[in-house]
């Protein structure tokens, strides 16, 4: 118990620590990168997800069983992704200086920096598509790669 103590107590002053001004910078940049819509367009990802599974578990589902499903997805991440970025905030504050955010929040005003603003969503996606299809590829070796190992060393999975 003491060492869980020991353990958080760096944790919870770091988080006292942050500057005020240093974290309204984090918090801008949060802003201006568009940080929070793309935390509720991955909620969005999740939702679709979540249907998926509902449709493969449950052929017959409603319409409007997954249209509550959106409603009910986009309401929460709405509401909730302030609380998630407050969280993010002392990872910002860890990694970078206050000057080094305000560096970063004066490139996002030229017009290369809200381009990189712009494009980073589809670039996003595009990346998360490709990497998703990369990791389905090596699926099929490394079944056949666990099938061998498991048999050399004689363990049965059902």
């Amino acid at each position: 118990m003491v060492l869980m103590l020991l353990v958080a107590l760096p944790v919870c002053g770091f988080a006292q620590e942050i500057a005020t001004s240093k974290e309204k910078a984090i918090n801008e940049l949060l802003e201006v990168t568009g940080a929070k819509q793309v935390g509720i367009q991955m909620g969005m990802a999740i939702n679709q997800s979540l249907a998926a599974s509902l449709k493969v578990q449950n052929p017959n589902i409603p319409p409007r069983a997954l249209e509550i499903l959106g409603e009910e997805t986009q309401t929460m991440m709405t509401e909730n992704v302030d609380a998630l970025f407050a969280s993010i905030v002392p990872v910002y504050a860890e990694f970078f200086t206050e000057k080094e955010i305000r560096d970063m929040l004066a490139f996002y005003e030229t017009p290369t920096g809200k381009k990189t603003i712009a494009t980073m969503p589809q670039i996003l996606n595009k990346s998360m598509m490709i990497g998703q299809q990369w990791g389905q590829s090596l699926v099929p070796q490394l079944v056949t790669n666990l099938e061998r190992r498991f048999k050399e060393e004689g363990i049965k999975v059902d």
